[in-house]
Formats: C-alpha cells, structure tokens, sequence
C-alpha cells in the first residue's frame, strides 16, 4: 500500500488536523479510498493536489481509487491463497502412507 497515504500523514504533510483532512475528504476536495476501516489516500492525486499543477480530474481520482481498491483486495486474496496452500498441504502430508492412519488417530 505504498501508493497510499493514511489521513494522519496527510495531516501532517499539510500541518493541519486529521479533522480537517477528514472534512476535505468529506467534501470531496482530498480523494480517498475506504481499505477495511480504514481511510487512505491515493498518493499521486494527494501529491497533484499539494503543487498545483492541475486540477484533479474526477475521472482520474476515480480510475486512482478503483486502482487502489483492486490492489487491496489482491493483497487480501493473496494472503488467503497462502493460507489455504498450507492447509492443503497439511492434509496431503496427513493423506500419505501412515500418515493417513496417524490422521485418522488424531481425528478420534
């Protein structure tokens, strides 16, 4: 997630309060991106925004947050994935010549 910035960091870059951040997210002046209960803040909208360079294009901002939101969830399933690996191969472990009985002993 280092795309995104949390709405403490962007406070202090700006040297304001995570209310007034929260407020210009609000007011759809900060784009942001809900990760859970989370709020976190696209990187490169937030750094257009600090140098003025143009003004954010709401199509942008939301290709950007979409973006983020796929990344999030392929992190999240990624980690599932490997869970379930380790599970699978656990059983096979358990399913191999006397393992299978040293399973089924274990199971009683």
């Amino acid at each position: 997630m280092s795309e995104t910035i949390s709405v403490e960091e962007a406070a202090r870059i700006l040297g304001t309060g995570r209310d007034a951040v929260r407020a210009g997210i609000r007011d759809g002046n900060i784009p942001s991106i809900r990760v859970g209960k989370h709020i976190r803040i696209p990187l490169p909208s937030f750094k257009s925004l600090l140098s003025g360079e143009s003004k954010l294009d709401e199509s942008e901002i939301a290709r950007q947050i979409h973006l983020m939101s796929l990344r999030s969830e392929l992190e999240r399933l990624n980690a599932v994935s490997e869970v379930l690996v380790r599970q699978i191969a656990d059983i096979e472990k358990d399913c191999r010549p006397n393992g299978f009985t040293a399973y089924l002993e274990a199971a009683r």
